[in-house]
């Protein structure tokens, strides 16, 4: 006989005992005792156990005045439990937890029929305490139940699960949410959900919200695209299976089963019940598993939270903490020198210091640190401590897949597109935060809307899911990193699918791969090629063409044919959003501070040096160089007439000092 019920959390372990059982001993018998008017009534027989049941109610240690029938019911139940004990006459019984389980426990050891309990939280509750002295065993779930049952057989055995918690990868960033209360809801969870909605389905292709039955109008009401609202959830696999994130209750019941999936949580604890719950969320955030909200800290409202970030003065870093400073965040930061940039970040607000150490951490609530830093005691520190711990790239895609969110993509020209595309929006009022390779031209906006400059050279493009993208060509730039060109090519196909079906690829049409690329969002093209969605001619001012429409002309500010290309780009996506072509040609399509020029350096290269252009597409780098070639360098190379560094770079070059480079418009 197995007793338990009331609630999801202790009605599905006891059905997965009894589908256990009878899996083992077909010819035997098995009953489940449940709570008159619990979901057991329904959930039983359609699971094909027989089922019986008692009038119970537990002690409300909130609202002591609802234990005043207790005096009345306790007795019926225990005289309830005995007709079933007696009728049935098992072998064993097994107390699951939830109300019911005291009167058939009870009733059992009356009889003189051994009994095992299963107790799911790390404190045990009254029940369990009471009935444990004499039980043949007491199954736990969570280290450290034992310590406070002495004297008392326990086993270490988990919380049975029903089928279907098959363990998987979610993505990252999450892209599917799974609020949930339990299978009687919580109103708090379900009151934040819902004043958060908006965000959060925008943030999320889907929000799956299991609200209880207390939460069915609100359901209705709050419906909308992306957003699955249900009062119940009787294939709660089936759910998880979809998510790649969950917000729930403390329950030990929803623990394991997300734990079995692999579900990062985001744990609210109950305060009720003596807030056992607050011990099952410290279990899981020691373990690594999940972070904590308090009850009363949780709102539909942005949480401020403690950051901090290594390798402060960092490019991709330090237009981070721009971010997490417009949104009011508590920002720290270090690094191993102090620069122009790390002045600019304590000028702002962040709290920098120089050097590293474990004491950085103490009380953060995220870490995020440059992907330089492989090992360092403070990363090991965050760890140990339960802070969460992400790379500059995991954090960008956290961002990304948190915004209405534009990435730009590419091997060359995406820092230029992304300043273009920013600046647009920003004059047309989108307000948009606009994160730049650079650093120090990012912008924190205070709207949802985020433009990000994203980095294909160690293949983080795949963590980035973003709402709508542009890629701008695609060559083979980091032989260290891709074996030759068909990996990036791979690379940026992966990228480009993870776009939602609702989303927008913008690729350009005069590079061969990138007009190849297979989005599973609508796909719009540009650039000087006949046939592009948005085309281009390379003359001042340039025009625009949608098809065979003219849309106008833009006076560019910067030279060069690849940047009436670039431009076109950045047009096209910001046309597609809706922006008017008047106000995409009065940005001026890009602001008056531009990335910088190419360089020409020297390396060297076995005992010779050999010139190189940094800055600029592999592709153009040997046209630049080759039409160069025979040009004075002027003064910077030691006097008119010179042809290469000078006797005394040469001579540093020799040495080991480095390279010599200098500022040099091509053409």
């Amino acid at each position: 006989m197995v007793a338990g019920g009331g609630t999801g959390g202790h009605l599905f372990p006891a059905l997965a005992v009894a589908r256990a059982f009878r899996a083992e001993e077909p010819e035997g018998a098995v009953l489940l005792v449940g709570r008159a008017g619990g979901p057991e009534e329904r959930l039983v027989p359609a699971a094909g156990f027989e089922l019986d049941t008692v009038r119970m109610r537990g002690l409300d240690r909130d609202a002591p005045w609802k234990n005043l029938a207790l005096p009345v019911l306790l007795p019926m139940a225990l005289r309830a439990a005995l007709r079933i004990v007696d009728r049935f006459r098992p072998d064993v019984v097994l107390g699951m937890g939830g109300y019911v389980m005291a009167p058939a426990v009870a009733a059992a050891r009356m009889r003189r029929i051994p009994y095992v309990l299963h107790e799911k939280d790390v404190r045990p509750g009254l029940a369990t305490r009471y009935f444990a002295a004499k039980a043949a065993a007491v199954c736990t779930t969570l280290p450290g139940t034992e310590q406070r049952l002495p004297g008392v057989r326990t086993v270490l055995t988990g919380v049975p699960l029903r089928d279907g918690f098959v363990p998987r990868t979610p993505d990252v960033p999450p892209r599917r949410l799974l609020v949930t209360g339990g299978s009687q809801g919580a109103r708090r969870l379900n009151d934040a959900t819902w004043s958060a909605i908006d965000r959060l389905c925008a943030t999320f292709e889907e929000v799956i919200h299991v609200a209880g039955e207390q939460g069915r109008d609100g359901v209705e009401q709050h419906a909308r695209e992306r957003y699955r609202g249900m009062p119940f959830a009787d294939d709660m696999p089936a759910l998880m299976a979809r998510a790649d994130l969950i917000v729930s209750r403390a329950g030990v019941g929803t623990i394991a089963e997300a734990a079995a999936v692999g579900l990062p949580m985001i744990l609210v604890p109950g305060t009720f019940g003596g807030g056992h719950q607050e011990e099952n969320a410290s279990a899981m955030v020691a373990a690594g598993a999940a972070i904590r909200i308090a009850d009363e800290e949780l709102t539909g409202d942005k949480r401020q939270m403690r950051v901090h970030l290594m390798g402060a003065g960092g490019a991709g870093v330090s237009a981070l903490a721009r971010v997490f400073l417009a949104r009011g965040d508590d920002v720290s930061g270090c690094d191993t020198k102090q620069s122009e940039t790390t002045a600019e970040l304590e000028e702002a607000g962040v709290a920098f210091s120089l050097g590293h150490d474990p004491e950085h951490v103490l009380g953060k609530d995220l870490l995020v640190y440059s992907g330089a830093i492989k090992r360092s005691p403070e990363l090991e520190a965050a760890r140990a401590m339960g802070v969460q711990v992400v790379s500059r790239a995991e954090m960008l895609a956290r961002l990304i897949g948190e915004t209405n969110s534009i990435a730009v993509a590419g091997t060359a020209g995406k820092t230029t597109v992304t300043h273009m595309i920013g600046h647009i929006l920003v004059m047309a009022g989108y307000d948009p935060t606009v994160l730049v390779g650079d650093g120090s031209s990012a912008r924190a906006g205070k709207s949802d809307w985020l433009v990000a400059e994203t980095d294909e050279s160690d293949g983080t493009l795949t963590l980035h899911h973003p709402q709508r993208a542009i890629v701008t060509n695609i060559e083979l730039d980091h032989p260290d990193h891709f074996r030759d060109v068909s990996a990036v090519r791979d690379l940026f196909q992966w990228f480009i699918e993870a776009i939602p079906e609702s989303g927008l690829a913008v690729v350009c049409a005069d590079d061969e791969l990138a007009r190849e690329l297979k989005p599973k969002a609508r796909k719009v093209t540009y650039g000087f090629r006949h046939g592009a969605t948005y085309r281009c001619e390379p003359i001042r001012p340039f025009p625009i063409y949608r098809g065979a429409e003219l849309l106008g002309h833009i006076n560019l500010r910067q030279p060069g044919r690849h940047n009436i290309q670039n431009a076109t780009g950045a047009a096209a996506l910001a046309l597609e959003l809706g922006v008017p072509f008047a106000d995409v040609a009065a940005s001026p399509a890009a602001p008056r501070r531009v990335p910088a020029p190419p360089l020409l350096a020297f390396e060297r290269a076995d005992a010779r040096l050999r010139p190189v252009l940094r800055g600029c597409r592999p592709g153009v780098r040997a046209r630049r160089l080759q039409r160069g070639r025979g040009e004075r360098l002027g003064r910077a190379g030691g006097g008119p007439g010179a042809s290469g560094p000078p006797g005394d770079l040469r001579r540093r070059f020799h040495e080991g000092e480095g390279s010599f480079a200098r500022d040099r418009r091509a053409g």
